[in-house]
């Protein structure tokens, strides 16, 4: 009864709709370029998972040890003496760095000497300003102030005076 119902619904799409409803050709085709890019994409993804699990199998099983060396090992190949003093480097080392032992200290002396100017410039350029010139103009303006200001008191306090006597004397009435 439910089959009958929904099968004899009426097809309410547009006409112009119908066509795309009943074809089963997919609206968007990919083109070959699309195509191989999605392959390839694919593929490398596929790949970057097998490599990463392989990875992660490897480092379980504890393998991977004996493939890389470590850190120390490094430094005590290149700096048997340690790592801060200048002959603490290997004689191969130093025989590399030789030629370029004069040029690397004139380039840093020169970066140095950048640096130093920029901040003595930066320091020198924002420094505070004594402002002495404008000190004394400020101190007549400050005197000048302050004596009306104890004008403007003096009056106000005699009027306060003046208004408190008055009404005063109009109260003994």
């Amino acid at each position: 009864m439910v089959l009958d119902y929904l099968v004899n619904i009426r097809n309410k799409v547009p006409e112009k709709q119908r066509f795309y409803q009943n074809n089963t050709k997919p609206l968007y085709v990919r083109t070959p370029r699309g195509n191989f890019f999605m392959r390839t994409w694919f593929t490398g993804l596929a790949i970057g998972l097998a490599g990463a699990s392989y990875g992660v199998v490897q480092l379980i099983l504890g393998k991977s040890k004996d493939h890389w060396i470590s850190r120390k090992e490094t430094d005590k190949q290149y700096r048997p003496k340690g790592y801060f003093l200048p002959q603490g480097l290997s004689p191969g080392l130093q025989r590399a760095r030789a030629p370029f032992r004069t040029r690397n200290t004139i380039t840093g002396l020169a970066i140095g000497a950048f640096v130093v100017g920029v901040w003595a410039y930066s320091i020198s350029a924002v420094k505070q300003d004594t402002f002495e010139d404008l000190d004394e103009e400020a101190k007549e303006l400050l005197a000048a102030r302050m004596a009306d200001e104890r004008i403007r008191g003096q009056t106000t306090a005699e009027t306060t005076n003046l208004s408190s006597s008055n009404t005063a004397g109009t109260s003994k009435k």
